[in-house]
């Protein structure tokens, strides 16, 4: 009996960790919200977007091949949420593209808003669909270096292929969001 009574306490405090662990992660993050999604670098989400360099533009879609660049192809929201892995892991050759742009700019699934002034490796720069009817669809790229005010280097789903290249980020339209359970900065 008392072995079992100290493997609960171990589990119901191994719980009770955790939980609160998520809780102060996610109040963090985002005033509440909390993701389940795989935790991943900053670097793990360049390099995946990295792989899809080079592939079509395709609306509505998000998967590529490495060995066929005229294979599949994404669209700017497909291609953020494939790098990112949200809500969780997809090979680049499954066409799994759950959330549009304007979703990344008016929900919390599974990112927040961060300052421009504190854009890092791999958020999200873009700008949402104003009235969400689809006329003014938004874009997203995803950030690599440079100033969210000004000139970044991107990685950028638009027509017609997936491209890394310097683009203007000036101007009042844009937003930065950055993914849940991201870790910033290592370097790895």
């Amino acid at each position: 009996m008392r072995k079992t009574t100290i493997q609960l306490t171990a589990v119901c405090a191994c719980a009770v960790v955790l939980a609160l662990g998520m809780v102060s992660a996610a109040s963090a993050q985002d005033f509440g919200y909390s993701c389940f999604c795989p935790l991943r670098t900053d670097d793990n989400c360049i390099v995946l977007g990295k792989s899809g360099i080079g592939s079509p533009y395709w609306w509505g879609h998000a998967y590529w091949s490495t060995a066929n660049r005229d294979w599949g192809g994404s669209d700017c929201s497909g291609f953020l949420i494939k790098a990112w892995q949200v809500p969780r892991f997809s090979a680049i050759g499954q066409d799994y593209h759950p959330f549009g742009t304007w979703d990344i700019f008016n929900y919390r699934y599974h990112w927040y808003p961060v300052g421009r002034s504190t854009a890092a490796k791999a958020d999200a720069v873009g700008y949402p669909d104003p009235d969400g009817g689809g006329g003014a669809t938004g874009h997203v790229v995803m950030f690599e270096t440079g100033s969210a005010y000004g000139q970044a280097y991107v990685q950028e789903a638009t027509p017609p292929r997936i491209i890394r290249h310097w683009r203007s980020l000036s101007g009042d339209i844009w937003r930065v969001r950055r993914r849940h359970n991201m870790i910033v900065g290592l370097g790895l």
